[in-house]
């Protein structure tokens, strides 16, 4: 197994056990998250350097963030240094990720695993999180603390799990577009990427984040200013075709928003 390949394999395992590092997690679950996260990172860097290849373009912008805090910590600028080094830590394991991923995704099959993956765990906390909610909307695991004031999912903060549904969303409707671009019918896989995408909507909208609403919908309206500009230069039963969608969709969280109590 190359070390490419072991990397990816300990950053998927990592994004279904573990999709987000804040929430109910404690501090010894984060930090074992950034220390898997720090380790794949350094067996890929490692195996670049000994097979010759120089660092991607964007490792020195993206490791100068946590060698800032680092720096802050180091000369007693920081107002509290051991939360400066846990976020230099966190900060470090992510943007090693973001520099992985920048390089790994130039493989479309590494690609598609990535989307495979960040769907399905999205996709299973979604589901999770309508059934607790359902049961009984104020508990977490069945369990009800006085400092657990808005639960969704496995999260202690209805935010973060609309944070992470958020993205699978807009993710999922990306798919979708990709799968109708240039074609006069919807493929099967356009289909079911909406479909996806309109289920993560309707339990993102359950967990009624007003934060994580305006995230959905600024990153649904990016989608949809890059899906008509790609379609600007083509015909007019195109752009009509792309309007009409994204009104549907605004009348889908409209509704979704005004519905779900």
């Amino acid at each position: 197994m190359s070390s490419a390949a072991g990397a990816e394999a300990l950053i998927l395992a990592t994004i279904a056990l573990a999709p987000w590092p804040y929430g109910s997690a404690i501090d010894v679950a984060r930090y074992a998250v950034a220390a898997v996260l720090l380790l794949a990172v350094g067996v890929w860097l490692f195996g670049r350097a000994r097979a010759g290849h120089a660092l991607p373009w964007l490792a020195l912008p993206a490791f100068a963030l946590p060698a800032l805090a680092l720096a802050q910590a180091a000369l007693g600028l920081s107002v509290a240094r051991v939360f400066t080094l846990e976020a230099a830590l966190l900060l470090a394991a992510m943007t090693g990720v973001l520099v992985f991923w920048s390089e790994r995704s130039r493989d479309s099959a590494a690609a598609r695993r990535l989307v495979l993956v960040v769907l399905a765990t999205c996709g299973a906390q979604a589901v999770f999180g309508i059934v607790q909610w359902s049961i009984n909307p104020t508990r977490i695991y069945g369990e009800a603390t006085p400092w657990i004031t808005a639960p969704f999912g496995s999260y202690v903060n209805h935010n973060h799990f609309a944070g992470l549904v958020g993205m699978g969303a807009v993710l999922a409707a990306g798919l979708a577009v990709a799968n109708t671009r240039g074609r006069d019918a919807l493929s099967p896989a356009a289909v079911a990427s909406a479909g996806v995408a309109l289920g993560l909507v309707t339990a993102h909208l359950a967990s009624r984040s007003r934060g994580g609403l305006i995230a959905l919908l600024a990153g649904l309206a990016a989608l949809g200013a890059l899906w008509m500009a790609a379609l600007s230069w083509r015909g007019a039963r195109r752009r009509m075709a792309a309007a009409v969608a994204a009104v549907a969709l605004l009348l889908v969280v409209g509704v979704g928003w005004t519905a779900i109590p």
